[in-house]
């Protein structure tokens, strides 16, 4: 069925009418400048505008900063570190630094439930438990201070209490300690030897004999020596100083004897001696023990 046409359908076609400009003002044609209609109507905030204009935007999150893309770790150590600092490609960290920071950060995490008690213990005495708990206390201080500085404020050993907190023994204190203690081995006096010793100090040398533990065993060991050489006297070849002990290398000399050494004394937080350990060169020992005898 065929539906007729309307009037507007066949009703001639209109083209738009251009809207004429408006009269120029007075002033224009004379060159006068023509007033902004901006400045006429200023704008006015509205409950959903604002008056402001060209505010600046805000700039968008970044993907990274929205966890979007992640980034492999950068290497900080060997021969990856040196590509990413030559080409700035990331070949990622190795499985040495990733089993590291995986431990820093399990550190990290914070401490619930707490205070926590952490005892070092042992019966024998000389065995480090003192610098296991000073290492201890300084590393967890060095990954987690909120712990650390809860961690070794005081040490209980074998019934000492000793203050550590803030303590550090300097190049200078190791020193002045050392020459402290070659000049009451110089005077030959035990008990002023023993006197720069912790109560539970060990002294060993190796020579197949037990180690002596605790300030009377060692008072009678130096005592012995100073029996066995009653000329004692020394010739130092070198000392050399550590963050918390000294190496001396030396020559014992007593009359016609004479056998190089090697010392390794270890000192505790509070400036005594803790350790102290001599290498002798037995050869030397036996060959000027022999001539002696002879």
């Amino acid at each position: 069925m065929t539906q007729p046409f309307s009037d507007s359908d066949t009703a001639p076609l209109r083209l738009p009418v251009t809207p004429s400009p408006p009269p120029a003002p007075e002033g224009a044609a004379n060159g006068a400048r023509t007033p902004d209609p901006a400045s006429l109507h200023p704008p006015e905030a509205t409950p959903f505008t604002s008056a402001a204009s060209n505010r600046p935007r805000a700039q968008a999150p970044t993907n990274s900063e929205l966890g979007l893309v992640r980034s492999r770790p950068a290497p900080k150590s060997g021969w990856r570190k040196a590509i990413h600092r030559a080409t700035g490609l990331n070949p990622g960290e190795s499985a040495a630094e990733t089993t590291h920071r995986a431990i820093v950060d399990r550190v990290n995490q914070p401490v619930r439930g707490g205070p926590f008690t952490i005892a070092v213990l042992s019966q024998k005495g000389g065995v480090g438990k003192t610098t296991t708990t000073v290492g201890l206390g300084a590393t967890l201080a060095a990954i987690q201070p909120t712990v650390g500085r809860s961690v070794g404020a005081y040490l209980r050993t074998q019934g000492r209490l000793v203050h550590t907190a803030g303590m550090q023994i300097t190049q200078q204190d190791l020193k002045a300690i050392s020459e402290r203690y070659f000049a009451a081995w110089a005077a030959r006096d035990p008990d002023a030897i023993v006197a720069l010793h912790t109560e539970d100090t060990r002294f060993w040398t190796h020579l197949g004999t037990e180690a002596a533990v605790g300030r009377e065993a060692v008072r009678a060991a130096f005592a012995e020596i100073f029996e066995q050489f009653p000329n004692l006297t020394w010739e130092t070849y070198r000392v050399l100083y550590g963050e918390d002990h000294w190496i001396l290398d030396w020559a014992l000399i007593s009359g016609d004897i004479r056998f190089d050494c090697l010392d390794v004394v270890n000192v505790s937080p509070d400036g005594l001696v803790a350790r102290k350990d001599t290498f002798v060169d037995a050869m030397q020992l036996q060959a000027a023990l022999g001539a002696v005898n002879a």
